[in-house]
């Protein structure tokens, strides 16, 4: 299932998003990833290409996996909002990915839907931590999202997931 998600007409993820955006002027959802292995992308595209949706705006993606896509600052501005999302290890933001976090993304206000992916454990406190990043970046939070996916080591470990029920 790595790499793809189907969601049903009754997504939590769209509980509100029209009262909670009506008042903004988004003009472009962008979902914003590290996925060493299809998961993230999978969740966090899908989350922001249902907000676009909702919102009736376009998307765009940039994926910051691989170490080059580390190197350069990317900005946001107020009518930008980033769905952002990285992987779980040991509960935590992944230690060789938090440099690229707190200097390679920067926000003049945007809003930003931070989102984390776990093996079926427990993110423990990476939601609030890559929370907190990104407020220290500029970025608004407007909400968050802890998704479980498949476990990267055993295929045992959360089969399948995410799944439509998850999204």
């Amino acid at each position: 299932m790595r790499g793809e998600i189907e969601a049903t007409e009754d997504s939590s993820i769209l509980f509100q998003i029209n009262s909670i955006f009506t008042f903004m002027k988004i003009t472009k959802v962008t979902a914003v990833y590290y996925s060493a292995v299809g998961s993230t992308k999978a969740v966090t595209e899908k989350i922001a290409g249902l907000i676009a949706e909702k919102l009736g705006v376009p998307t765009d993606s940039y994926d910051y996996t691989l170490p080059d896509s580390r190197t350069k600052t990317q900005n946001y501005g107020p009518s930008d909002l980033v769905v952002f999302g990285t992987s779980v290890y040991a509960g935590r933001v992944p230690n060789k990915l938090l440099p690229a976090v707190q200097n390679c993304f920067k926000a003049d206000g945007a809003l930003a839907v931070p989102v984390v992916t776990f093996g079926n454990r427990n993110f423990d406190n990476a939601l609030i931590e890559l929370r907190n990043e990104l407020e220290n970046n500029g970025f608004r939070t407007v909400a968050g999202a802890g998704a479980v996916t498949e476990h990267v080591f055993s295929d045992a470990l959360a089969p399948g997931r995410p799944d439509a029920k998850d999204i």
